[in-house]
């Protein structure tokens, strides 16, 4: 007998969805090392798609591997979406692995588009020749022009190849126990071994360190406590920047969060004082230890309360008989 609740996939498109509905503004922030990149998650989205249709023409159609060579940025992120949630397969190339491990990684996952962050080109052109089944080469962020591709192999620019693409994409119903993303081991014995997750995998997966028991993961939780003393007075800090900034009910919703943070800090300064009690009289007690057995008599054994020093005591057994 089957239930009567509502059936769907977990699917990597159902989160697409759903976030660029509901956590539309939600920023996505990429460090540069000179500055933040800032993108929203609806933008996010809609990069998602444009990625998908230059991928569909590419000839992506069905659930070939796209491989990425990048590293974590916003760029990054579109291709962990788009790829699985239109059917394909994400394949991240590790871009520490030895030349030889890439080599064998890339044909053994069968990659058909590989996407390559523009300042990792020269380590991937060393090896591009000897991928055997790489059709497409995509350079992210930087000149596409500094690729010299073997024969057989186009090099596009991801900005002109998603230029003019929809900003919309009709994300196929997928399996969810079918593959959306593969990664490969590094620093085992012989070959990387691949591993496939599935839609549902990843799904569950999110699930999970979302809950209290794991990282406790919400929409608020850049403003949510943390144990740590530092971070607790560094958040009440820029809150109090952020109240003059601000409307006079949203300086009321920061001051409560100010009040409550500093009953935290006081909380933890309690705590704090009462382990440096307790490590302190543990230090007494252990000097006083170790004076008393400076200053015994040499040869004297410790006594039980009223024994006689230097006696022998002997204990008879319950079930033995007294002589």
């Amino acid at each position: 007998m089957l239930g009567t609740m509502q059936d769907g996939q977990l699917s990597i498109a159902n989160l697409l969805r759903h976030g660029s509905r509901v956590h539309a503004n939600a920023e996505v922030v990429t460090w540069t090392g000179e500055g933040a990149r800032r993108a929203t998650f609806a933008e996010v989205a809609r990069e998602a798609a444009r990625l998908a249709h230059a991928l569909r023409g590419l000839g992506v159609t069905s659930d070939q591997r796209v491989g990425t060579f990048m590293w974590n940025n916003n760029e990054h992120l579109v291709a962990y979406l788009a790829v699985p949630a239109m059917g394909a397969v994400l394949h991240t190339l590790n871009i520490r692995l030895f030349p030889e491990q890439l080599t064998y990684v890339a044909n053994h996952a069968e990659d058909h588009v590989v996407l390559v962050d523009a300042t990792l080109v020269p380590l991937l052109a060393k090896v591009l020749p000897t991928f055997d089944t790489v059709k497409h080469v995509v350079v992210v962020n930087g000149d596409a022009g500094a690729l010299t591709a073997p024969e057989g192999v186009t090099v596009h620019s991801y900005a002109d190849l998603l230029a003019g693409q929809p900003d919309e994409f009709d994300w196929p119903a997928v399996d969810e126990n079918s593959a959306a993303a593969m990664c490969y081991t590094s620093g085992t014995t012989g070959d990387p071994k691949g591993v496939v997750y599935t839609h549902r995998s990843i799904w569950l997966h999110s699930m999970q360190v979302c809950m209290t028991q794991a990282f406790g993961l919400t929409t608020h939780s850049e403003g949510a406590k943390k144990s740590d003393l530092n971070a607790l007075t560094s958040r009440v800090n820029s809150l109090q920047g952020a109240v003059s900034k601000n409307s006079k009910d949203t300086q009321n919703a920061l001051n409560a969060s100010i009040a409550q943070l500093q009953q935290s800090i006081s909380g933890l300064q309690k705590q704090q004082a009462q382990a440096s009690a307790t490590i302190s009289t543990l230090q007494s007690q252990i000097a006083a230890g170790a004076l008393n057995q400076k200053n015994a008599t040499p040869g004297l054994t410790p006594t039980t309360p009223g024994s006689t020093p230097g006696a022998t005591t002997t204990t008879t057994p319950n079930n033995a008989k007294s002589p």
